[in-house]
């Protein structure tokens, strides 16, 4: 992780600028499900159960979180 975030340093925590910055790893986050549509729309049986929409809701909760604590983190302190 060092060579990424030195190569590309809005990647850095602003923490730790050795660790990748929150908003990056919640944004890979949010992704979940935009892959479990690709997935589905390529025909790859995804299980349509509540459960399965109540992981995509959670999921994209927390991230839409992460991404707004994150920019929050690195730009105001």
């Amino acid at each position: 992780m060092k060579n990424l975030t030195k190569r590309f340093p809005m990647l850095g925590s602003s923490v730790d600028p050795n660790k990748i910055s929150l908003t990056i790893k919640s944004t890979g986050l949010i992704l979940v499900p935009v892959v479990v549509l690709i997935a589905r729309s390529f025909g790859l049986e995804v299980v349509d159960t509540d459960l399965v929409q109540v992981v995509n809701a959670l999921s994209g909760m927390v991230g839409m979180g992460g991404v707004i604590y994150g920019v929050y983190r690195k730009y105001f302190n």
